[in-house]
This record gives C-alpha cells, structure tokens and sequence, in this order.
C-alpha cells in the first residue's frame, strides 16, 4: 500500500508523507526502519530504541513520531518524557482519550505545550539532536548558533562542549515545574562550559550567539 501510494502520486506536482505506525502483532522497529515510509511511528523498542525511558532512535532519514499508544497505551508518558523525545528530535503524539488523567500524565500535555513554545522561538529546520555536546545528552543544536539542553532532574551540574564556537552566549533558564524563566549572565564559548541549575527539579537551558568575543 505504502509503494502504491507513492507510485500513484509521483506525477503530481505535490506529494503526501506515507507513514507506517507499529505492526501489533509479531513485529518489531526493524519492519518500520527498513519500510519505504517517509515517517514511521515505533513501539517501545530494544535496549537501544528505549523510546519510553530513554529515546536514542537510530539516523534514518525519517520522521519518527512517539506516540504513547504505542507505547503504553494511558498508562504512562509524562513530561519528562516530552522534553527528552523533543530533544532527541522527535515527534511526540498523546492518545487522549478525553476524560480526567492522572495529574502525572496532565503533564504530557504541559510538556507538549513548553516544547512547542521553544520550537517556535527557534530555527528549528536548523537544530539537530546532538547528544554528544551535553553531559545531559539531551540537546538540539544549530552549532555555534543556538542550543537547547534538557537536564531531567538526576543531577543539577552539567556541561556543554561549546568548542568550536567562540564568542558570547545568552543564557536562558526555564523550569518545566513551574513554567517559570530565569535569565543569567553571558557566557563565553569556545570550550566546554559548565552550568549549575537555578532551581530543583528538570531544567532547560537555552544558548544563543549574541555575535559578540
């Protein structure tokens, strides 16, 4: 079905996406991965997938959307959750299923809503997952530009190898708890930096160049 559709819109001036969602029976990601779609949307996955707990999607040259049907269904996804699939450069879908959640799972909504927030605020066809520049492991980045870490809360103090990028950076507190955000002093790059979080809890920091030395 999926080459059908391609086929059958190939002379069109324009194209739709095709996608392919988790097979529910007897599969596993390697059936998406190596599918002809242009997004897919995968279950839980292996150790290395851990798009639940720790989402580290393997380079495909698709849209990954993590969808908590596939999941888990409503019985978990939170805003931890959230922050570290956007951060990772994924998509994030809620099944809803449109009466009270536990506040817990309220936070899903909050999360989609912060990300969506910052998605906007930046350049965002130019950020790329790049967990190697944190200690977090969670970060986008348009390097030397603009960067986006996610601290989820294990530990306060982290770094951001900011090599390779001279000059000073704005600095940008947000507390995914309270909604709140706190700005900071200018920092210098050109080396790894290290950053100490204001407040308890998640944290996310946002760099921008502000083009000065």
């Amino acid at each position: 079905m999926i080459n059908f559709i391609k086929k059958y819109e190939s002379a069109n001036p324009k194209q739709h996406p095709v996608g392919m969602t988790f097979p529910s029976r007897g599969a596993t990601n390697a059936v998406l991965y190596n599918s002809p779609t242009d997004w897919i949307s995968p279950n839980l996955g292996g150790a290395e997938e851990s798009y639940g707990e720790n989402p580290s999607p393997p380079r495909l040259g698709k849209v990954i959307v993590n969808d908590s049907d596939h999941l888990w269904g409503h019985v978990a996804g939170d805003g931890v959750w959230v922050w570290k699939s956007f951060c990772r450069g994924l998509n994030v879908l809620l099944m809803d299923d449109l009466v009270p959640l536990p506040t817990w799972q309220d936070s899903v909504r909050e999360g989609m809503e912060q990300t969506r927030r910052y998605a906007l605020r930046m350049n965002l066809a130019a950020m790329a997952p790049s967990s190697d520049l944190s200690t977090t492991t969670y970060c986008l980045a348009d390097r030397g530009k603009e960067y986006l870490v996610y601290q989820p809360g294990i530990k306060g103090e982290f770094a951001v190898d900011l090599t390779g990028a001279p000059g000073t950076f704005s600095v940008e507190w947000f507390s995914p708890t309270t909604g709140k955000t706190t700005s900071a002093g200018p920092i210098s790059g050109g080396g790894k930096v290290r950053f100490s979080t204001p407040f308890g809890g998640p944290a996310v920091l946002c760099l921008k160049s502000t083009g000065g030395h």
